[in-house]
Order: C-alpha cells, then sequence, then structure tokens
C-alpha cells in the first residue's frame, strides 16, 4: 500500500504566487509536516527547473558545504559562491530551492542572504524550508525579516484530515476512536501519523473487524523509521535528560520541586540535535512530543523501568502533591507493585472516578481491598464495574457487603449504588424502588437522605413519569440541605425531564447549570447531563451549537471510553441531521464499541437507533436489520424513552428494505408510547418520521405535538405538518427552505420531494420538474440520500403505498416470492401492483 499524499493547497498557491511574482516564499513547520515534499511538488506543478541546495546537520559547521554539494563546485569564499550562484541561476533560470535553512552553515547562509538582497532580487525567486522554532545563521535570519519574503506555516493535519489520509491508505473505514488516538499521538505530524499506523499494521495491532471497519486494540509499536528520526537527538542528549525523558515517561508533567529531588533540576532544555526534546510550561515539564515518550518507553526494559518509578515515588513522597500527582503516583505504584496506605489508594480511586477513568479506579480499588478497605473499596467497585457495563458483578459485590454494619455515609453509598445499579443497568424499577423505599427512613442526615430521595427523581423519570420526577428534581435543588451530589443528579433529572416534556429552551439552561455540580460530583451524571444538552440543541434547532458542543467534547475525553462514546453518540446525531450520513455510521459504530455488550443504561441503544438510521437513509437493508434487531435487544421496559427507539429503528429497517406500510405503522405506534408517557419531544419527532415515510394523516399529530414544544425547529415541524394536511405545495416547499435554513438538508429534502408529489397529484408536473434539480442537489449533499418520499417523488405519476413499495422492491432486486412474504400479499397480488406501476412509470419495474 503506498500512503497517500493530500498536499496544502493555499500553501501550493503561496509558492505558486511567490515564484511567478519573483520573491522568495519560507515554508515553516515542525520536523515531518511535508515542507519538503510540497516544495518538491510546487516545483513539478510549476514545470520549473531547480537547483536544491539543502542544509545538513552533519556539514554545518564546515563553511560552504552546502553550496559545494549543490554547485559542484569548489569554492573558497563566500564572494566567490555569491558569483558562481548568481551566474547559475542566470544562466539556467532555475529555481533556487533551500532547504532545512536551519542547517546551513554560516557562509552558505551568509551566501543565500546575499542572493535575497541583490538588485536582480526581483527577477529570482528563492523557496525555502525551516524548521519552526529553530534559529537560522545570520545574516540569512535578518534577511528573512524583508516583508518580501512570505512565509508560509504548515499546520499540523486536523482530524478530518487524519480520518481522511487513514481510510484511503487502508482502503476502509476507520474507528473514530482508533482515528482519535492516533490523532493525539501524532499531534497531526504526517511523518509521525504514517509510521504509527505502519507500526500498527504491522504489528498486527491495527486490524479489520467484521463489519469492515479498521480498530486499534492496543499499544503502538515504534517503527525502525520512528527510532531512527529520533535517534539522532537521544544520541546527542546528555545523559541527565535522557535520565529526565525516561522519568517523564513514566510521569509527565512533573514539577520543579519533583525534578529537583531526582537531579534533574539543572538539566538543559535547549534542543539536542536539533530537537526540543522536552519543554517548560508553568514550572512544569513536559514532552516536547507524545511520540518521543512512546521510543523512550519503547527502550527500556522492565527492571529498569521498576527501578526509575521506585526513584520516582520516593521523590514523589518527600513533597506535598496535588491530587493529579497522587493519583499518578498510586499508578505507578499499582503498576508495579509497590505499597501504598489503604486509605490513599482508595482516595485516588475515588479521584480517577471522578475523571471518568474507571479501567484506573477499578485496578486502584481492587488494591485498595487487597490492603484491607473492604467496604469503601466495594462500594467504589462496584459503582464502577456497574458503570462499565458489567451489572451482575456489581450486584454480586454488593451482595457481599451487610447494609447493617454499615456507618450512615456508607449506607447511603450502598443504597444509591445498588439502587441505581438496578434502575440504570439490570433495568428493574421496582427493585430500585424497594430499595429507596427501605433505606430512606434509615438515613436521619438531611444531606445523606436527599441523595436517596433524589434516586427516588430518577425512577420517576425512567419510568415515565416526568412531572412527577421534575418536582422531585425541584424540591431538591430547593433544599438547603442539598449536597453537589444531589445538586447535579436533580439539575439532569430537571434538565431530561424539561427536554422530553418539549420546554427546551429552559430544559437547556437548567443542565448548563447542572453540568459544574455534575463535573464535580460524578462522570456518570456529567455523561447524562451533557447528552441531555446536546439532545436539546438539537431539537431547539441549533445544530451549529450542537456541533461545537459535541465536538469540544469528543476533544476533551481521550482515554475516557464511555465518554467518547457518548461524545460520538451526539457527533452521529448531527451529522445525520446535516446529511454528512457516511460520517455519521462511523461514529454511531464507534459509540457501539465503546459500550459494554449488556449495557441498559439506554446509551448502547441510542447509538444503534442512530446506526440503523444511517444504513436506512443510505438503502442499507442488511446493516439497518442488524442494527434494528440490536437496538430492539437492548431496550428496557421504559429506559427514558428508549422504548421508541427501538420501535423506530424497526421502521427504518424495514424502509430500508423498499417498505412504506410498515415504517408508517411503527413511527404511529412510536408517536402513541411517547405520548402516552408525556414525552412530547419524542411524539413529535415520531410524528415527523410519519409523515416524512409518506403517512399525511400524520399532518395534524405533528402540528398538535409540534406546537407543544419550543426551540426554532419545532415550529417548523408544525408549519410542515399544516402544509402537508392543505396539500400547499408551495408552503412545503418553503417548509424545505426552512429546514435547509436551520442546517437539516435530510429533512428538507424529504420536504421538497414531497412538496414535488403533490404537484404531480395535481397535475402540474412542469412546476415538479423545476423542483427536481434542487432536490438532487440535495440527496447528494446529503450521501445518496434514499427515502420513499424522494423515490415517489422521481415520477411525474401517482402511485399508491403499495404500488411504490413493490416497485422499490423490484428494484433492488428482490423476487416475487420475496416481495410477497415481506409485504404479506400473495404473488398475484404483487404482479397487479407492478403491472400498475409498470404501466404508470412508463414501462419502468419488472416483478
Amino acid at each position: 500500500m503506498t500512503w497517500p499524499y493530500r498536499p496544502d493547497r493555499q500553501a501550493l498557491e503561496a509558492i505558486r504566487q511567490g515564484v511567478t511574482g519573483g520573491r522568495a516564499v519560507v515554508l515553516d513547520g515542525p520536523a515531518g509536516i511535508g515542507k519538503t515534499t510540497l516544495a518538491r511538488l510546487a516545483c513539478d506543478r510549476l514545470r520549473q527547473d531547480t537547483l536544491w541546495v539543502m542544509g545538513a546537520q552533519s556539514a554545518k559547521t564546515i563553511p560552504l558545504s552546502a553550496l559545494s554539494m549543490a554547485l559542484d563546485h569548489r569554492l573558497t569564499d563566500p564572494a566567490m559562491a555569491v558569483q558562481v550562484l548568481r551566474a547559475e541561476l542566470d544562466q539556467s533560470r532555475r529555481l533556487l530551492v533551500v532547504d532545512d535553512i536551519q542547517f546551513l552553515d554560516g557562509a552558505s547562509a551568509a551566501v543565500i542572504a546575499a542572493i535575497l538582497d541583490s538588485p536582480e532580487r526581483l527577477t529570482r525567486s528563492v523557496v525555502m524550508t525551516r524548521r519552526a522554532g529553530e534559529p537560522v545563521a545570520p545574516p540569512l535570519s535578518d534577511a528573512l525579516e524583508d516583508p518580501r519574503v512570505q512565509t508560509v506555516t504548515l499546520d499540523s493535519l486536523g482530524f478530518d484530515e487524519t480520518t481522511a489520509l487513514i481510510e484511503e491508505y487502508l482502503g476502509g473505514p476507520v474507528d473514530v476512536l482508533t482515528v482519535q488516538r492516533v490523532h493525539v499521538t501524532s499531534e497531526g505530524n504526517p511523518f509521525y501519523l504514517r509510521q504509527l499506523i505502519r507500526g500498527a499494521l504491522a504489528s498486527g495491532h491495527l486490524a479489520e473487524i467484521a463489519d469492515g471497519r479498521w480498530v486499534l486494540s492496543s499499544d503502538f509499536v515504534m517503527t525502525d523509521e520512528i527510532r531512527e528520526a529520533t535517534a539522532g537527538a537521544l544520541r546527542a542528549a546528555p545523559p541527565k535528560v535522557l535520565e529526565l525523558l525516561r522519568f517523564l515517561s513514566l510521569m509527565s508533567p512533573l514539577s520543579v520541586e519533583i525534578l529537583g529531588l531526582l537531579g534533574c533540576a539543572g538539566v538543559s532544555y535547549e534542543p539536542h540535535a536539533g530537537e526540543f526534546l522536552a519543554v517548560v510550561a508553568d514550572g512544569r515539564m513536559r514532552p516536547a512530543h507524545p511520540v518521543l515518550i512512546e521510543v523512550v518507553r519503547d527502550r527500556m526494559g522492565a527492571i529498569e523501568r521498576g527501578h526509575l518509578a521506585a526513584t520516582l515515588v520516593d521523590a514523589l513522597g518527600r513533597v506535598r502533591l496535588t491530587r493529579s500527582e497522587r493519583l499518578h503516583r498510586a499508578q505507578i505504584c499499582v503498576d508495579v507493585g509497590h505499597s501504598l496506605p489503604a486509605e490513599e489508594l482508595v482516595k485516588c480511586a475515588r479521584h480517577a472516578h471522578t475523571l471518568g477513568d474507571r479501567a484506573l479506579c477499578e485496578r486502584l480499588s481492587r488494591a485498595a481491598m487487597t490492603a484491607g478497605a473492604d467496604v469503601q473499596a466495594r462500594l467504589l467497585l462496584a459503582r464502577t464495574v456497574s458503570s462499565m457495563g458489567r451489572a451482575q458483578e456489581a450486584d454480586d459485590l454488593l451482595a457481599e457487603v451487610d447494609p447493617d454494619s454499615l456507618a450512615e455515609m456508607d449506607l447511603t453509598v450502598y443504597a444509591v449504588a445498588t439502587a441505581n445499579n438496578q434502575l440504570t443497568y439490570l433495568d428493574d424499577a421496582p427493585a430500585a424502588l424497594e430499595l429507596v423505599e427501605k433505606f430512606e427512613p434509615r438515613i436521619a442526615t438531611p444531606q445523606l437522605r436527599l441523595a436517596v430521595t433524589a434516586m427516588r427523581g430518577s425512577i420517576l423519570m425512567t419510568t415515565g413519569k416526568l412531572v412527577e420526577s421534575l418536582d422531585f428534581a425541584r424540591a431538591v435543588l430547593a433544599d438547603p440541605a442539598a449536597t453537589v451530589w444531589s445538586d447535579a443528579t436533580a439539575g439532569f433529572q430537571a434538565g431530561e425531564a424539561l427536554y422530553q416534556l418539549g420546554r427546551l429552551d429552559e430544559a437547556l439552561t437548567t443542565a448548563r447549570k447542572a453540568l459544574e455540580d455534575a463535573t464535580a460530583a460524578d462522570p456518570l451524571i456529567s455523561i447524562a447531563v451533557r447528552t441531555t444538552i446536546a439532545q436539546g440543541l438539537y431539537a431547539a434547532g441549533r445544530l451549529d451549537e450542537a456541533q461545537r458542543w459535541s465536538e469540544e467534547f469528543f476533544d476533551a475525553t481521550v482515554g475516557l471510553p464511555v465518554e467518547q462514546a457518548v461524545a460520538c453518540n451526539a457527533l452521529a446525531t448531527t451529522a445525520l441531521a446535516a446529511g454528512r450520513i457516511a460520517e455519521a455510521q462511523r461514529f454511531a459504530h464507534s459509540a457501539i464499541a465503546g459500550f459494554a455488550q449488556g449495557d441498559r443504561s439506554g446509551l448502547r441503544c441510542g447509538s444503534t437507533y442512530l446506526a440503523t438510521m444511517g444504513s436506512a437513509l443510505r438503502s442499507d437493508a442488511d446493516g439497518a436489520r442488524r442494527a434494528a434487531d440490536e437496538c430492539g435487544r437492548l431496550v428496557g421496559a421504559g429506559r427514558n424513552g428508549s422504548a421508541v427507539f427501538g420501535i423506530l429503528a424497526d421502521g427504518f429497517a424495514h424502509m430500508a428494505g423498499g417498505e412504506i406500510t410498515i415504517p408508517i405503522a411503527r413511527a404511529r405506534e412510536a408517536v402513541g408510547v411517547a405520548a402516552a408517557e408525556g414525552r412530547l419531544v419524542f411524539a413529535a419527532q415520531a410524528a415527523h418520521w410519519a409523515l416524512r415515510f409518506g403517512d399525511r394523516e400524520a399532518a395534524s399529530v405533528v402540528e398538535e405535538y409540534a406546537r407543544q414544544c419550543d426551540g426554532e425547529l419545532m415550529p417548523v415541524y408544525a408549519g410542515y405538518g399544516r402544509s402537508i394536511g392543505d396539500r400547499d405545495a408551495r408552503a412545503v416547499e418553503d417548509v424545505s427552505a426552512a429546514f435547509e435554513a436551520l442546517g437539516y438538508p435530510t429533512h428538507a429534502a424529504d420536504a421538497l420531494a414531497q412538496s414535488i408529489t403533490i404537484l404531480i397529484e395535481d397535475g402540474r408536473p412542469r412546476e415538479a420538474r423545476r423542483l427536481r434539480p434542487r432536490l438532487a442537489e440535495l440527496c447528494a449533499r446529503c450521501d445518496g440520500l434514499i427515502t420513499p418520499a424522494i423515490r415517489a417523488a422521481a415520477f411525474d405519476a401517482v402511485l399508491t403505498i403499495r404500488e411504490q413499495e413493490v416497485l422499490a422492491m423490484v428494484d433492488a432486486g428482490l423476487t416475487r416470492r420475496e416481495i410477497a412474504d415481506r409485504l404479506g400479499i400473495s404473488i398475484p397480488t404483487v404482479d397487479g401492483h407492478a403491472l400498475r406501476a409498470r404501466d404508470k412509470v412508463g414501462g419502468r419495474g419488472h416483478a
């Protein structure tokens, strides 16, 4: 496989303008960013003969070495070199390219400066490359300050560019979380990116899984090219710098105080062999690049690592540590088998839990149990494994606790943890309510009792009693005895209840207020609040804000699988609405992989629902059916409206196969379930889908529920229902434009298609044809969107729903028997529908 190259178009244009205008251009960027490759490509595209002068670190101390090699000439002094170089450029009219000017010897740098400053400069063009942050020998450094010299900074690859390169190289979709790991470790450097992928492939750590995605399953393996790229800098570094890097490979950053105890306080931080190995910021030392630390780790053996860890732990024990440093120390101790007091392990495990690092929390909790802190560590461990989808293991851990032996604080934690496990992960709301009613009276301290009371609000919301849940949440928020945890839980409940009730503006305000408490209290509550905000922004029609919110959440959750999976859900939702269906499917499948197989919280269910929708909108019937079946398996008994998702997912799977009747029936069913529990937003969204599937009887239902919700999108839903009910083609066209203006092109496409269908039904085919180019453009923007409405709008004929279904299935290659079985009709009936449809559309379709 050949690694793809995607040049920076703006930089190429800057080089072109500089060369044609007789100016100098400096390409500036870090090592490995592609400066030399870009310069070569620019010269090739300009069809320009070039003279290359290359700076070399090994020859930096030899006067005129760079120019002598380029000109194949014995140069004795700078003046002679200037004359020879000018003559060469004037006679050949070649473009001068100077690569790695930071490595030019002083004399060669002076000659290049003279060329730049010469009177004939405007007739000559010079392209130079420079490694960012490194000094250039005078007087060239002064010449580069001339305003006529243009500096073009080459930026690191962004996330989307990284994704495109990897997927082009591998020939298939890549798991989103894999891309993020590679992007963070490479810091967008193309050289490191390429080598990390090649190393992962060679080691088998990067492999294609059953659904066709490429997934990184383990740590990176350093290639010889990466080792060689860093070898020069590491060889040139003094022993103390190497020792510093080894300590940083165990814990980063390290404070100046700790560095002093390690004997590294006086280490020089100047670049070695042209490379910055470590940088100082805010009094703390960090590695200059993540890959550098990967290389240092790769070179260390277990014995050396253990010795360094013991030295570092000893130094950490002699200073006052921050919570983060204490957590790092605990992690190192568990890694290498050093002992820590049980109480300290419990504190660190709690901090890891608060940060959302469940894997570390589990390790520290188990170590604390071994060290003697059984009850507190066991309760924390149970909460952690429960959130990782291992609900039965959590239940078994909690079963070993005797609640009658617990002090009030531990009893509160036990009651909340046990009830939450029953409610959220074992899907047993009655058992959770029984636990709350059992333990709530036994807790006398108001602050602690409120925590158990807050659980009752969660149970009410989960079982569809939204108004009661909202009242409970507000009562907790108004109670002066409420703790941060109680406030966070109640804030989430209030925000989520308001969102589902359709009071979107109030929901977003409430959820944002709750987020600060949730972040400090519990990562699981924080996840829930962030999800509410993302969904609220989407439902309110604030899609750009939802996109930014989700991206920031995703960027902030590196290494936290559950949080990243939730962020992927949010990104999939916005991508679907924006018509980026292929991108949405990648995010949805990555989210599915991030949740445990047995997750009953509703999060994995939501991921499978999004995956079903994405597959259905691209007519991937097999993918939609697989995802819908998984979604149905995960639907709980009223899991915050997940029943609605399960019903709609089945409808999408039928839609992907060309059916319309069953999708309409499923959408109507979903409206009924959502409305019965007061989930007005879900009712409006389900009714909207019924309308998009082709159920014109849903027009008044859409209008009814959308009018009860606020925001910018719901009024457009209401107008959609009203205009379809009135069969007003122009009004439906206006609704399409309103959807598009809000950034929802998939919604716009279906509305426009239905406007076309109404025009055909009214005998106005010429007006319908006028709209088809715009519909085609919308569908193209949406990755080839296909829906029943779009299929129906393709013909200058009026087809019944049955005729549309049969024609779609014929086009999909199904046999008469398969069509009959799917639609529950006889083969002669299939033939009749196919014949009538063929006659109407001019002979298309053969059953």
